[in-house]
């Protein structure tokens, strides 16, 4: 006579596997192999003593990138930055005439063709 749910009890020392379990490791092993990777952003930046928005933007055009957008020159901390050369530079933003001043660490909007020293970051 067969009762549910009463299966032989594993021995204390048994490594045997559910199916479950067994599937759940495969799928698991499965994704990892599968899952995209995280993709790198490759940031030039370049100095200029003094420069537009316009001009940082076509500077980015000549190595085929584009200003980096806030959220990747936040990522940047370069608010945070200890080099000296840095400090008292602005850095264009993607959004049109948005620039970031690493002096006061805070972002502005300024005309499209007022001149400051800038720290051009191009994605």
């Amino acid at each position: 006579k067969l009762q549910r749910g009463r299966g032989p009890k594993p021995s204390s020392g048994s490594t045997d596997k559910t199916l479950g379990q067994t599937i759940s490791e495969t799928a698991l092993k499965l994704f990892k192999q599968r899952a995209p990777k995280p993709r790198t952003l490759s940031v030039k930046l370049f100095q200029a003593p003094v420069a537009t928005w316009s001009q940082a933007d076509r500077q980015c055009k000549k190595t085929r990138q584009r200003i980096c957008p806030s959220a990747v020159v936040e990522q940047m901390r370069l608010c945070e930055d200890k080099d000296p050369h840095h400090k008292n530079r602005w850095v264009p933003l993607s959004e049109n005439g948005h620039w970031l001043d690493l002096k006061a660490c805070r972002v502005v909007e300024k005309s499209q063709d007022v001149k400051v020293p800038a720290l051009v970051a191009c994605c």
